[in-house]
């Protein structure tokens, strides 16, 4: 694909986009130029239009080759084989990577904390975007997993009881959470939340030794269902497999359950309906 010099619009800067010319006038919509801090740069065509060019910027363009020898067997990479270029922007083999939006939250976490970020792995992506979801309430994963984890293997169903205190924020939502031990002496713990009327259901799993009580392996994803395959996995609270799994984030060790809690919740989008279920006090 040829590169062309493009004069910036700073002025029009959208989420994701950029929009500038060439010197001959040619109109160009430019994929992730909202990046650049400099009016003029040198970027990659990657279409004709009727009455613009589309181009990408050369820091993220082909992202794909800088990665793909790092990919795991769940597609994710090690997060310390990552530079920090300025906020929510990493660099790799010399191109700008962005971590998926649903480990922004994590990544806040994990990023500060070297032990932790040392033994992660997340997704991905070459397009820059932010975390949106429902608001988040007191850190009450804790107490809902304290209480299934002391009445041994346990499956509860956590839901909203009253959904209409939530429609000024149009969403609702429904969690599934399991603890059962396993031959090793864990116990593992997976738990799904679902929003709305979205298929797409959150996905967290953690194995536990209980000799020890630290966790030795956490990983999220985001699993696709179709709406009555989602429908089955709250109504019958069993594990339903989905049609789609993406891996999102893993972390390898030895941590202590206040890290699982606080991922958790930095994970699920929303908590409020854990508040109802196991009666606590939101923070």
């Amino acid at each position: 694909m040829p590169a062309i010099e493009v004069k910036i619009d700073r002025s029009r800067n959208g989420f994701g986009m950029a929009f500038g010319q060439t010197s001959d006038g040619t109109k160009v919509m430019v994929v992730n130029g909202d990046l650049l801090e400099r009016d003029h740069a040198v970027v990659i065509v990657t279409e004709e239009r009727d009455q613009y060019l589309l181009a990408e910027i050369q820091e993220t363009y082909d992202y794909v080759s800088a990665i793909e020898h790092l990919l795991d067997k769940d597609n994710l990479v090690a997060a310390r084989a990552l530079s920090l270029v300025r906020s929510g922007i990493f660099s790799l083999n010399k191109k700008y990577v962005f971590p998926v939006w649903e480990v922004s939250g994590i990544l806040d976490y994990v990023f500060g904390k070297p032990d932790l970020w040392a033994v992660s792995r997340l997704a991905l992506t070459k397009r820059w975007g932010n975390r949106v979801g429902a608001m988040r309430f007191g850190l009450t994963f804790q107490k809902a997993i304290e209480k299934l984890t002391k009445s041994g293997n346990q499956t509860a169903r956590l839901y909203c009881p009253v959904p209409e205190k939530f429609s000024d924020r149009g969403q609702t939502a429904d969690m599934l959470a399991s603890v059962h031990s396993d031959k090793e002496g864990n116990w593992v713990l997976e738990v799904w939340q679902g929003i709305g009327h979205n298929p797409e259901v959150f996905y967290a799993h953690a194995l536990v030794q209980q000799a020890t009580g630290l966790c030795k392996h956490f990983d999220t994803a985001i699993i696709g269902f179709s709406i009555q395959e989602k429908e089955r996995l709250f109504d019958e609270c069993r594990k339903i497999k989905g049609n789609a799994y993406k891996k999102v984030f893993r972390m390898d060790g030895a941590f202590s359950m206040d890290v699982v809690h606080e991922l958790a919740n930095r994970f699920f989008p929303f908590d409020e309906l854990i508040d109802e279920y196991f009666e606590v006090e939101p923070l």
